[in-house]
């Protein structure tokens, strides 16, 4: 006993116990012996181990460096250890990291090199492409197509085809409802058709009631389709859809006018869309709808007494400083409003949709068309009015690198020495002036030249003075570039501004079944027909308003393409139209 106690006491607390070796770095250690190796081959087998360690560690750093090192010996790997190794340089060229923005120029030719040998490689290349079509963001309708093709893969499982799905929904969304027929009936698969007919029935109804409707029907003839086993963004209808309306506009006074444009097409609206749910069989899109007049009793009047009397969902008020009135009061139901919170605190205009027709949104088409269209340098022409300075400021800011060579201000007298100045023509005619002068040549040729470093010319202007401009281009040898113009700048006389690209509102360049129903009504057509079509979507906004909230996908709408954004502000895509023989004829991008 006093040997073991002896012996328990030689081991005391002080005795220093030697710790474990650490772990050896799996990555590190493949790295070290692939320094060593004495083969091509097993050098890059090594390398490939030591990426798929850092990769899967999260070091997106030290894995570019790897893979690096490792691209010239891809040849000397097996193929599907060369198919991995391009897998994990896509995505590192897919991924943010400090110093290194997204490539997706280099992510494309890397793409083209991924050699699938099997079925879920196959799947993976699917899924990269249509990740780079929706990264583009200038091709909705090959991006919807790549997705619904990741969808039906074969290899695809139940995420998958969920992740996929959705994200085909997101993309066809963006698309006018003439597109996405268009596309139903020219998609290259049947599949890729047969969704593309349930996206524009889809988006065509006005309420989530009939999308309801829409999807159960088209789910019975298509059973096997991947669309078909989860529901399409907004769909079936939430338990808490608004059952009560309340549109509050203005009916006299300055804007009764406008106001009376925005109630007959939202009654419109409403009134399609209840024939259409009693021929589905599913009763009214909504419970009830009341007006209140908001030149006859002030807004947080009309908002309090629409709440006490049951609405559910407020639509509007119209005038700015109205909306400023309601957002100011403690909200108690959901608001919509009708116009842009322009000095309200971020926390407050982010929890209220603000709808406007705005014309930066216009600007924003412009931009985006700019790009697209490959113009580089372009005249930008403006106008004295708030409006075209509020565009002109938006352009500037969205012009992604375009230049503005020139610019010019129109205003109600003669355009033309403003556009011979913009285009450097007043500038040659005083050259040839000033040589003239101190020569005794009476018979000296002369033509004027404009500047020849110009793509395109932007016109911020109204219908009256894009005629004017139109003319005066021509007259400085400038007829032939293109013109784009926001849809303020078009009236009825198209056929003097033949060529121009236009942007504007669906309802009028891209016509549905609503617009010819509503066709006999003064309102939907001429001046007020932005308004009317206005009113259309303050109705299909209130009745797909789970969809809208929840950002799931755009509303295609007959206002633009309606995007919620983080501020609260609800962005308008809007359609395109080049004038060709007196007619607004649609532009569709992205045909195969």
């Amino acid at each position: 006993m006093i040997l073991t106690l002896a012996a328990c006491e030689s081991t005391s607390p002080e005795t220093t116990v030697e710790a474990a070796p650490p772990a050896e770095d799996p990555a590190r250690a493949a790295l070290e012996r692939a320094e060593a190796a004495s083969t091509r081959a097993e050098r890059a087998r090594l390398y490939l181990a030591a990426l798929t360690a850092t990769y899967g560690q999260g070091d997106f750093v030290e894995a570019s460096d790897i893979a690096a090192l490792l691209e010239p010996l891809v040849a000397d790997l097996g193929k599907t250890e060369q198919f991995r190794f391009g897998e994990i340089a896509l995505e590192l060229e897919l991924s943010e990291r400090p110093g290194h923005p997204p490539d997706d120029v280099r992510a494309a030719a890397l793409l083209a090199q991924l050699r699938p040998f099997a079925p879920q490689e196959t799947l993976v290349v699917a899924r990269f492409r249509a990740r780079l079509l929706t990264r583009r963001a200038d091709n909705p309708r090959a991006a919807a197509l790549a997705w619904i093709e990741v969808a039906a893969h074969d290899a695809a499982e139940d995420q998958d085809v969920r992740m996929a799905t959705a994200a085909a929904w997101r993309q066809v969304s963006r698309l006018t409802i003439l597109e996405t027929d268009d596309l139903a009936r020219g998609a290259p698969t049947d599949v890729g058709r047969a969704f593309a007919v349930l996206a524009r029935d889809f988006n065509a109804a006005l309420t989530d009631v009939l999308q309801f409707h829409v999807w159960e029907d088209w789910k019975k003839s298509h059973p096997g389709h991947p669309a078909a086993r989860f529901a399409p963004p907004g769909a079936p209808p939430v338990t808490g859809k608004p059952r009560a309306l309340a549109l509050l506009i203005p009916l006299s006074g300055p804007l009764g006018g406008v106001g009376q444009a925005v109630r007959d097409g939202f009654s419109a609206a409403l009134l399609h869309a209840e024939a259409a749910t009693q021929v589905a069989g599913g009763g009214n899109p909504a419970t009830s709808v009341r007006l209140y007049d908001t030149s006859s009793m002030a807004p947080t009047d009309a908002y309090r007494l629409a709440v006490s009397e049951g609405a559910d969902l407020v639509i509007g008020p119209l005038q700015k400083f109205a909306v400023a009135e309601v957002a100011a009061v403690p909200p108690s139901v959901p608001v919509l409003a009708l116009n842009h919170l322009d000095e309200a605190p971020r926390a407050l205009a982010a929890q209220i949709p603000q709808f406007a027709l705005a014309p930066e949104d216009d600007a924003s088409a412009i931009a985006a068309a700019l790009t697209g269209d490959g113009m580089e340098r372009i005249v930008l022409f403006d106008t004295s009015a708030s409006w075209s300075a509020r565009a002109k400021a938006r352009l500037l800011a969205e012009r992604r690198g375009v230049e503005v060579v020139a610019t010019g201000r129109l205003g109600s007298g003669d355009v033309t020495p403003v556009v011979g100045d913009a285009l450097a023509v007043t500038r040659s005619t005083q050259r040839y002036a000033e040589i003239a002068s101190m020569l005794t040549i009476d018979d000296l040729q002369f033509t004027p030249r404009r500047r020849d470093d110009v793509d395109a010319v932007v016109a911020l202007v109204g219908e009256q003075q894009l005629l004017f401009l139109k003319r005066a281009l021509e007259f400085h040898f400038a007829g032939a570039l293109p013109i784009y113009a926001p849809s303020a700048a078009v009236g009825a006389a198209l056929r003097p501004i033949d060529g121009v690209h236009v942007c504007g509102i669906p309802w009028r360049l891209h016509p549905d079944g609503l617009r010819a129903a509503a066709a006999p009504l003064p309102a939907s057509r001429g001046s007020s027909a932005p308004w009317f079509a206005f009113g259309v979507d303050g109705f299909r906004l209130a009745n797909q308003w789970q969809r809208l909230i929840s950002r799931d996908a755009p509303i295609p709408g007959s206002t633009g393409t309606l995007r919620l954004a983080p501020n609260g502000r609800i962005n308008r895509d809007l359609a395109w139209a080049t004038v060709q023989g007196g007619r607004l004829v649609p532009r569709i991008t992205g045909r195969e």
